[in-house]
């Protein structure tokens, strides 16, 4: 792998800008339909493939690529779960309360708690991204 300790060497640093020039070359040329065996349609999604979630139509001759007006992306980030969160952590509360007794410390638990899950979530994210990019983790603020 290119990355030790998240941390790119000089050498590699030449290798991957050329792996990133050369992706970049194709993914342009790929949009562009510049490839005659690596064609491409985009189209919306029928009933029976947004009710499961699914597709019917193989990729053998060319590919798919689907309208987006769900934004599915989002559904990967805590965008829109905030409801989600907030119960999660009135529920650690209302646990943490109910074993002592005591809503103070109850409050300082689920505090320490949701500090715990967001550094390990940011931590945990910052180290996929620079893996499966291969960004340099001081690139990533």
């Amino acid at each position: 792998m290119f990355l030790v300790g998240g941390r790119l060497s000089k050498v590699d640093v030449d290798k991957v800008s050329g792996i990133y020039q050369n992706t970049n070359k194709f993914l342009a040329g790929f949009i562009d339909h510049s490839y005659k065996d690596l064609d491409y349609v985009v189209k919306d999604r029928m009933f029976l493939e947004n009710l499961f979630d699914i597709e019917f139509y193989e990729p053998t001759e060319r590919g798919y690529f689907y309208n987006d007006n769900g934004h599915s992306f989002d559904a990967t980030l805590f965008i829109g779960n905030e409801g989600t969160i907030l119960m999660f952590d009135v529920l650690l509360f209302c646990l943490i309360d109910n074993a002592t007794q005591d809503f103070i410390l109850s409050a300082i638990v689920t505090f320490f708690i949701n500090k715990v899950i967001i550094y390990v979530r940011r931590n945990s994210g910052r180290r996929n991204v620079v893996r499966k990019a291969l960004i340099d983790e001081r690139f990533l603020t």
